[in-house]
C-alpha cells in the first residue's frame, strides 16, 4: 500500500489486493453492463449505470477487504470509524483516444476509489499517478481528477463512499 500526501493536504492511497480471477470477473461484468450511460457523463467512453456494482458480491468482498486494510493503517487519521456506505459504483470502458474529463464527486460522498484493469494513469489535482492492473486508488471526493486519452483500451470500476462513524453506527 502506498499513500501519497499532496501539498494541498489531501491523500491518495494505492493498493493491489484483487486476484486475477476476480479481476477478470469484474472486467467481464463491465463489458456486459456498459450501455446505459455511454458518452453521457464526464466519462467520454462507455459506462455502466451509476449503481451497477453496488450490490455485486465479488466487488463488495474486495472493497471491504481493502477498506479494512485502510482502517487498520488509518492514513485518514480518523477516530471511531466503524464502516462505510457505498453510495455508487460503476464500470468504465474507454477505447483508444477516449478520456475522462476533469471533475470531482462533491456532495453525497467522502471518498472515491477506482479499481484499474489496465496499466494506465490518473491525474489528481495536477499530479499524475501511474497505476497497474489490480491497483485501487482512493482519494478525497472533492479533489479534481481526470484521465488523458491513450492509444489503448482501458477499464476501471469506480465508487463513491461515505464513512460511518461510531456515533452514527450506534443509532
Amino acid at each position: 500500500m502506498h499513500t501519497y500526501v499532496f501539498p494541498i493536504h489531501a491523500f491518495v492511497n494505492v493498493c493491489n489486493i484483487i486476484d486475477e480471477q476476480n479481476l477478470s470477473y469484474l472486467q467481464n461484468e463491465i463489458d456486459k453492463r456498459v450501455g446505459p450511460m455511454d458518452y453521457k457523463t464526464n466519462v467520454r467512453g462507455q459506462m455502466t449505470d451509476w449503481n451497477s456494482f453496488v450490490e455485486d458480491k465479488i466487488f463488495k468482498k474486495h472493497i471491504f477487504l481493502y477498506l479494512e486494510q485502510i482502517k487498520k493503517e488509518n492514513p485518514l487519521n480518523i477516530q471511531d470509524w466503524k464502516g462505510i456506505e457505498i453510495v455508487s459504483a460503476w464500470g468504465n470502458k474507454l477505447k483508444a483516444n477516449e478520456s475522462v474529463v476533469k471533475h470531482d464527486h462533491r456532495g453525497g460522498s467522502d471518498f472515491s476509489s477506482v479499481i484499474y484493469f489496465s496499466d494506465t494513469s490518473i491525474v489528481i489535482e495536477n499530479f499524475q499517478i501511474n497505476v497497474k492492473r489490480g491497483d485501487i486508488v482512493t482519494f478525497d471526493s472533492t479533489l479534481q481528477h481526470w484521465t488523458n486519452a491513450e492509444t489503448k483500451d482501458r477499464y476501471s470500476l469506480a465508487m463513491n463512499w461515505k464513512l460511518i462513524l461510531e456515533k452514527e453506527w450506534n443509532k
